[in-house]
């Protein structure tokens, strides 16, 4: 898969996006958030965030999965439609701050399903599942909010693999399908220092289309693919600086 252009129609979809996922989680403020945060990338420097500062983190999280992908190509509407679009996510990151407020950070993270549906068409049924697990690279800019709380805003590339597989009854055996490809990911939260070293963060991170088409499975040639679910996470973190 290629990394999608960074053109005027990328911008637009991305953040538009991003904006839809925090109204999901955070209700119609986030967007008015989204802007304050941007804007406080001016600010002054964080505390505690000196040139050559290190860090690690753990975080945990709750996933909210794109509603435009399909488990048919093609479907004749005979039966009950199921679609889970929420599951847990995981992950680690480590950071170098190369000036006061700009850091280099890489990280790993297993967003769990990234889709999962299952129909039952007249007495049938087909069930299709998606996990997506990823590696990350990319720029986090922080500010100042109070001597112990800043705001930051990051933005990057994942390369992520999403493995996929579809079963119905009338198959002899079940579908498989692995693929990997480069998708750009962002983020923004605000992170509560305990002490010099340790950090309580919250985010929220957004990773656009993690697989290759529209729909899970093809039903006039029995094919399989990944789907282009977007994800956003929710997340708690606990962050180790040195």
């Amino acid at each position: 898969m290629q990394l999608n252009s960074v053109g005027h129609d990328f911008k637009e979809s991305i953040f538009y996006k991003l904006r839809l996922y925090m109204k999901v989680f955070f209700g119609k403020k986030s967007v008015s958030a989204f802007v304050v945060v941007s804007v406080l990338m001016g600010a002054e420097t964080a505390y505690a965030g000196g040139i050559g500062e290190r860090y690690l983190a753990v975080d945990v999280g709750t996933t909210e999965n794109s509603d435009n992908t399909d488990l048919y190509y093609y479907d004749a509407g005979s039966g009950d439609y199921l679609a889970e679009r929420a599951d847990q996510a995981v992950g680690v990151r480590a950071g170098y701050r190369v000036t006061d407020k700009v850091a280099i950070e890489a990280g790993y993270v297993d967003l769990g399903r990234t889709f999962d549906a299952v129909e039952y068409p007249d007495g049938l049924y087909g069930m299709g599942e998606q996990k997506t697990r990823a590696l990350t690279l990319g720029v986090v800019g922080s500010a100042a909010l109070s001597h112990q709380v800043s705001a930051y805003a990051k933005a990057g590339v994942a390369y992520y693999q999403s493995k996929a597989t579809y079963d119905d009854v009338l198959l002899p055996a079940e579908l498989k399908v692995s693929d990997t490809g480069f998708t750009p990911t962002v983020g923004l939260g605000v992170s509560y220092r305990l002490s010099n070293h340790l950090a309580v963060n919250t985010g929220f991170d957004y990773y656009h289309e993690l697989g290759q088409r529209e729909d899970l499975f093809d039903n006039t040639d029995n094919s399989i693919e990944t789907v282009k679910s977007s994800t956003g996470v929710l997340s708690l973190g606990l962050g180790y600086s040195f």
